[in-house]
C-alpha cells in the first residue's frame, strides 16, 4: 500500500507543474477587418489541437448571411493538403492558406465589392467527431469612398422662407459624414445665421434674405477619403403668384416681307392649382364687320391639332403647355394675311372662360417701279404738275422728286413749287425751267425710282390769234401803216 501511494504521488509530481489542454480552441485574431473596394482581404484563423487529440483536422471557412432568411454560404474547406474544396460561387477569387502542424487557416478574398462586406466564420473540426469542433467569427468591412455627392436647394430661395440645402453621396461605406461651409458673396467665410441647423447633410435655413446669399460647399467624409459638391445661392425678393390665367402677345404689331415666314409667339401662364391641359386657339380677325373672324388652328393636346382647311399647308402650331408659350407660323405670306390676330388659352372645363391677347400681322410690300407722267402743257407761262405715283407698296410710299438742269446739274426747285404726295407743282414755267426731274417711291423695305426730261417750249399761237394778226396786218397795209 505504501508502494502504491509512493506510485500515485510521483504521478501526481510529475502531472502537477504541466497542465495539459484537451480542448480545441479557434481564434481569429482581429474581431473586423477593413479593405477597400477592389483590393484583396486576407482573413487570418489560429487554433490549437490537443496533444493526445486530433491528428487531422477538417477546418473550413463560411460567409454569414446579412439577411436572416438566406443561409450561410461556405467558401472554402481544407480536407488535407490535396483535398481543398471551394465553392463555385467564389471559384477564381477565394483561396485557402492551412497549416495544421502550425494552427493558421488563412482565407483570401480577392478584389472585395461592397456584396463581401458580412461576418465570416473559421471552423475547425475533428474529421472523427461530425457534431464536434470549435468556431471564431470576425467581420470584413469593405470601405467605399464617398461619391460625389448631390446638392440641392430644397424650397424657394426668396425672402422670408425656409429652405434646406441638401448633400448625399450615393456610395460610401462607411455611411459617409456631412460637413456645409458657408461663404458670402464675395467668397469670405462666414459663420451660419442663427438658428440654421446643420444635420446628417441638411442644412437647415430660416427666414432668409438678401444677406443669405453666397457659396455653400458640401464635404462627404468617410475614413477612406472625401468629396464635394457646392451651390451658389441667389435670394430674391419674394414673387407674388397670380392665381389667374393671362396670355400676352410680346409684340402689338409683327412686319414680314411678302413672300417671308412670319411667326407669332403668343405667351400665357396658368394657375399653380388650376388648368391641367388648356386649349390653345389662334384666329384670323376680319378686316371687315360684316365679314366673321376666321379660326386658323387649335391645340387640344400634343396628339390633337386642328389646321383649318384654308389654311392648310402653309400653317404650323408650336405648342408647349409646361413652357408656357404658343407659336403660329404662317409661311409665304401675301397681302391677304395682312390683319390682326387672337390668341386664346381656355380651360377645357370652363367653355365660357378663358384669356387672349391681339397682335397685327403687316405684310410689308416694296413700292413698284413709280409711273412719271407731266400734266399740262410744258410752255413758257404755263403752270404744270409733274406726278408720281407707285401702284404698288406698304406701307404706302413717301415720294420726293429732285430737279437737275439741262446740264444734269442739282438745282433748287423755283420759287412757289411745291412738292406734296408725289405731285411736282411748277409755276409760270420757262425755258430755264428745263431739265431732268427725277421722283423716288420710298418704304421701310426699299425704293424705287422713275423720271422726266422737261422740256419747255415757247407758247403756240392758236389759230385764233393767227387769223387776228392776218388781219390787223392787211388793214395796216391799205391804209398805209406799218403792220
Amino acid at each position: 500500500m505504501a508502494s502504491i501511494n509512493g506510485v500515485f504521488g510521483i504521478c501526481l509530481l510529475l502531472f502537477g507543474g504541466v497542465q495539459v489542454s484537451l480542448a480545441m480552441t479557434v481564434t481569429i485574431p482581429q474581431k473586423e477587418y477593413k479593405v477597400a473596394r477592389g483590393d484583396d482581404a486576407t482573413l487570418t484563423c489560429t487554433f490549437t489541437i490537443p496533444a493526445m487529440g486530433v491528428s487531422d483536422a477538417i477546418v473550413s471557412w463560411t460567409a454569414v448571411s446579412n439577411s436572416p432568411d438566406v443561409a450561410d454560404s461556405i467558401i472554402a474547406t481544407y480536407f488535407n493538403a490535396d483535398k481543398v474544396f471551394i465553392s463555385r460561387k467564389y471559384k477564381g477569387r477565394a483561396s485557402l492558406e492551412v497549416n495544421i502542424q502550425k494552427g493558421f487557416a488563412n482565407l483570401k478574398l480577392s478584389a472585395v465589392t461592397s456584396l463581401d462586406t458580412r461576418g465570416y466564420e473559421c471552423k475547425v473540426q475533428d474529421p472523427d467527431d461530425e457534431e464536434g469542433g470549435q468556431s471564431a467569427e470576425t467581420k470584413l468591412t469593405v470601405l467605399v469612398a464617398p461619391s460625389t455627392p448631390l446638392c440641392k436647394v430644397v424650397g424657394v430661395a426668396e425672402y422670408g422662407q425656409n429652405i434646406n440645402l441638401t448633400c448625399f453621396s450615393e456610395e460610401g461605406t462607411p455611411t459617409p459624414t456631412y460637413k456645409w461651409q458657408n461663404f458670402d458673396v464675395n467668397n469670405v467665410p462666414r459663420q451660419n445665421p442663427l438658428k440654421t441647423t446643420d444635420q446628417n447633410g441638411i442644412l437647415s435655413l430660416y427666414n432668409i434674405s438678401k444677406d443669405t446669399s453666397g457659396y455653400f460647399l458640401c464635404t462627404s467624409t468617410n475614413e477612406l477619403r472625401s468629396a464635394k459638391c457646392n451651390i451658389t445661392l441667389s435670394v430674391m425678393p419674394r414673387v407674388q403668384v397670380s392665381l389667374a390665367m393671362t396670355v400676352t402677345i410680346p409684340q402689338k404689331e409683327y412686319k414680314v416681307a411678302r413672300g417671308d415666314d412670319a411667326t407669332l409667339t403668343c405667351t400665357f401662364t396658368i394657375p399653380a392649382t388650376g388648368v391641367s391641359s388648356p386649349i390653345v386657339q389662334w384666329t384670323a380677325i376680319s378686316n371687315s364687320p360684316d365679314v366673321a373672324d376666321s379660326i386658323i388652328a387649335t391645340y387640344f393636346s400634343t396628339d390633337k391639332v386642328t389646321i383649318s382647311k384654308k389654311y392648310k399647308g402653309r400653317v404650323s402650331l408650336e405648342s408647349n403647355i409646361q413652357k408656357g408659350f404658343t407659336n403660329l407660323k404662317l409661311s409665304a405670306v401675301t397681302s391677304l394675311d395682312m390683319r390682326g390676330y387672337e390668341c386664346k388659352v381656355q380651360d377645357p372645363d370652363n367653355e365660357e372662360g378663358g384669356q387672349s391677347a391681339k397682335t397685327k400681322l403687316t405684310v410689308l410690300v416694296a413700292p413698284s417701279t413709280p409711273l412719271c407722267k407731266v400734266v399740262g402743257v410744258a410752255e413758257y407761262g404755263q403752270n404744270i404738275n409733274l406726278t408720281c405715283f407707285s401702284e404698288e407698296g406698304t406701307p404706302t410710299p413717301t415720294y420726293k422728286w429732285q430737279n437737275f438742269d439741262v446740264n444734269n446739274v442739282p438745282r433748287q426747285n423755283p420759287l412757289k413749287t411745291t412738292d406734296q404726295n408725289g405731285i411736282l407743282s411748277l409755276y409760270n414755267i420757262s425755258k430755264d425751267t428745263s431739265g431732268y426731274f427725277l421722283c423716288t417711291s420710298t418704304n421701310e423695305l426699299r425704293s424705287a425710282k422713275c423720271n422726266i426730261t422737261l422740256s419747255v417750249m415757247p407758247r403756240k399761237k392758236s389759230t385764233h390769234e393767227f387769223f387776228t394778226l392776218r388781219f390787223e396786218g392787211y388793214v395796216s397795209l391799205r391804209l398805209g401803216l406799218s403792220p
